[in-house]
């Protein structure tokens, strides 16, 4: 494995501590923001709603912005350290506030404790996405530190689910679901100091290119707004999947509970699965492979919920097939910002609107859940599980479009060489 001058291997793992740190935050946030208002605060459902939608709108909208931001400092020679070191304890903070909430609150104070949040989290979050443009120079290492982001993120869904145990029980106490989200917000900040001091060396290695100067064309590489169009078109779908699962009406005895930590496993495989791929193809047509092999997953998804024999297998196998587009992702986003002609010094502003698209993706994929389970037919399950019918519907849709996010990456990638060409 190969790292810049300056960069020793184990600052990959600090790196994806933060990650992790952060996506502790990230995921508590989304899974208890609406149920804590309506429970403990008081709020109406739809009151919640909108307030939880409110925070995820100015977040996506926050990413670029602080980007841009960013690189306007970075230009000035300022460092980035400070406003990272005020916005991890920050985010922390205002994560409890819009959490901690005494019943009766008014609806402004908890949006604007979630947008201070957000604003926080994306100040800190940002420059953590933009470092492993730095970090890693070849498509290899950038899918190892990518795969690294994937462990972590799974890790702490896992910490977040445990965290959230408390909120299932409507008799659990109050005082014990704010002593377990403190020690949590505890957690997340031990993760993220750390990275500080790893920014700071960053700053020092040469930039990839200068202000202005005229960086290398990568041929058979998509630019910034093509691997966001393709992200659109490829990640509502498989994370529409992914939400999906827990709705499906398993007819196996143990599908129930075995499903989600079956898929668990297979986005923990596919940490490893992206570096062949990347070794045979090449970065983009590795892309455009991936997105072609999750759409036979995830039409036989409606079998595995038969309870078919191989059905643990398959679920893997799925969990592996969503993952694994959302790793090379992140190495083709390396690739376009290190080919870029102002390299590093717009790395911020173009990994803060890939991460804006991503967080709006995520959002139209559970929207578009939440709309199948809306329709209620004869014969349906309880309210909120999918039909066999709207499963296999949901599927075909889903292929369809992974299938036409890898044709589009696959034509881009006819045009010149991959990327597997360029050290």
């Amino acid at each position: 494995m190969q790292a810049p001058a300056g960069i020793r291997l184990p600052s990959f793992r600090v790196y994806a501590l933060a990650h992790l740190g952060k996506s502790l935050l990230w995921t508590l946030a989304d899974v208890l923001t609406i149920l804590v208002l309506i429970r403990h605060a008081g709020m109406s459902p739809v009151v919640a709603g909108a307030v939880f939608l409110a925070g995820l709108v100015w977040n996506a909208v926050a990413d670029p912005l602080v980007g841009g931001w960013m690189d306007r400092r970075l230009r000035r020679g300022a460092s980035l350290v400070p406003a990272m070191a005020v916005a991890a304890p920050g985010a922390c903070l205002f994560f409890l506030a819009g959490l901690l909430v005494p019943p009766g609150t008014s609806w402004p104070l908890v949006v604007a404790a979630g947008v201070l949040f957000r604003t926080c989290f994306s100040l800190y979050d940002v420059p953590h996405n933009a470092m492993m443009t730095r970090l890693a120079e070849t498509p290899r290492t950038q899918a190892e530190l990518a795969g690294l982001r994937t462990i972590a993120h799974g890790l702490a869904s896992v910490a977040a689910g445990l965290a959230a145990a408390p909120f299932a029980d409507a008799t659990t106490s109050w005082l014990l679901t704010q002593l377990v989200l403190s020690l949590t917000a505890l957690v997340a900040l031990i993760c993220m100091v750390p990275c500080l001091g790893l920014v700071r060396v960053v700053e020092k290695l040469p930039a990839t290119s200068a202000p202005a100067a005229a960086g290398p064309a990568m041929p058979g590489a998509p630019g910034l707004a093509s691997l966001c169009l393709v992200t659109v078109i490829g990640a509502v779908g498989l994370g529409l999947m992914g939400k999906a699962v827990p709705h499906l009406q398993w007819t196996a005895t143990g599908l129930d509970t075995l499903a989600m930590p079956l898929l668990m496993v297979g986005r923990f495989v596919a940490a490893w699965c992206a570096r062949p791929l990347l070794d045979r193809l090449g970065t983009t047509r590795a892309l455009a492979f991936s997105y072609l092999l999750a759409a036979p997953a995830c039409l036989g998804l409606p079998v595995l919920v038969g309870g078919g024999g191989a059905w643990p297998l398959g679920l893997i196998l799925l969990g592996v097939c969503l993952t694994v587009p959302t790793i090379l992702s992140w190495v083709e986003l390396a690739q376009v910002v290190r080919a870029s002609p102002e390299g590093w010094w717009r790395a911020h502003a173009m990994v803060g609107l890939f991460t804006m698209v991503s967080k709006l993706a995520a959002g139209i994929g559970g929207l578009l859940l939440g709309f199948s389970l809306d329709v209620q037919v004869p014969g349906s399950g309880p309210q909120g599980t999918m039909t066999p019918d709207q499963l296999t519907l949901v599927c075909l849709l889903v292929a369809g479009g992974t299938l036409v996010a890898a044709g589009m990456l696959w034509r881009v990638a006819r045009h010149g060489p991959s990327a597997k060409e360029f050290p």
